[in-house]
């Protein structure tokens, strides 16, 4: 076979050499878990490649140099033995490569193993309290079940409570923000006549609030690194305002131009 047979020879068994390379790459990517931040992995398999393809020119170079000088061959015989010593020889590399690859799981593998976690018994929060149960029980209950359902039954409850008026004081001048934040919402659920006597109580709320936010607004920012502050006062602010927004303008309390 002549010299430029066995170079085309060499060309197209170094393209199937480039193939088999990428395969053997991507195995060992998987065998050797070979990571793939910054690129690791594609870097690692585009590396295989080019060694892969002069691996391929140098052994078909040879295969097709090795005939005697007095046979003639055909093209396609020197591309077959050449494909078919790539072959044989790939499957050798493979094979050494995945013997010498781990074979037990991987930290990857394990950490994503499913676990199933059951539900508390009874979900917090799925059922009405018990009658007796103080406001800030059904008002948490309100503040965490969205349900329409439950929440018309805690409604129709607060309203019904014959405490109600001073309860709902305590809870509005007390420090928890989120339950204050709940019964504003109540509140606002609720017709602006039905708690008359709260109006005197919805003013001072609104003057607590700007005291807060003009309070924060005055403090350096080191005060408050979390802004959880800020976030308390912005609870209040957001509760007091629905229950303002649902009544008409004459019955909005006063400092409501100061905070809108």
């Amino acid at each position: 076979m002549s010299w430029l047979a066995s170079i085309g020879v060499s060309m197209l068994s170094a393209i199937i050499a480039g193939a088999i390379g990428l395969g053997i790459g991507l195995a060992c990517v998987r065998w050797y878990s070979i990571s793939s931040f910054e690129g690791k992995s594609g870097f690692f398999v585009v590396a295989v490649i080019p060694v892969a393809i002069l691996i391929g020119l140098i052994t078909s170079l040879v295969t097709a140099r090795m005939e005697s000088p007095e046979s003639t061959p055909l093209f396609g015989e020197v591309l077959l033995r050449s494909g078919a010593s790539l072959a044989g020889l790939a499957v050798l590399i493979a094979l050494f490569a995945w013997l010498l690859s781990p074979k037990t799981e991987h930290d990857d593998e394990v950490a994503i193993a499913p676990q199933e976690v059951p539900a508390p018994e009874p979900v917090p929060f799925s059922t009405l309290p018990p009658v007796d149960a103080p406001l800030s029980t059904w008002l948490e209950t309100l503040r965490y079940n969205g349900t329409p359902e439950i929440q018309s039954a805690i409604l129709e409850h607060v309203q019904s409570r014959t405490d109600r008026v001073a309860e709902l004081t305590a809870i509005l001048r007390g420090e928890d923000d989120g339950l204050a934040y709940a019964a504003l919402n109540a509140l606002a659920a609720l017709p602006a006549d039905t708690l008359p006597d709260l109006d005197a109580e919805l003013e001072a709320t609104a003057a607590t609030i700007i005291n807060c936010l003009t309070r924060l607004a005055a403090q350096t920012p080191d005060k408050d690194p979390s802004y959880e502050a800020a976030a308390n006062c912005l609870m209040r602010w957001s509760g007091w305002m629905q229950v303002v927004t649902t009544r008409p303008a004459e019955l909005r309390p006063k400092r409501t131009a100061q905070l809108e």
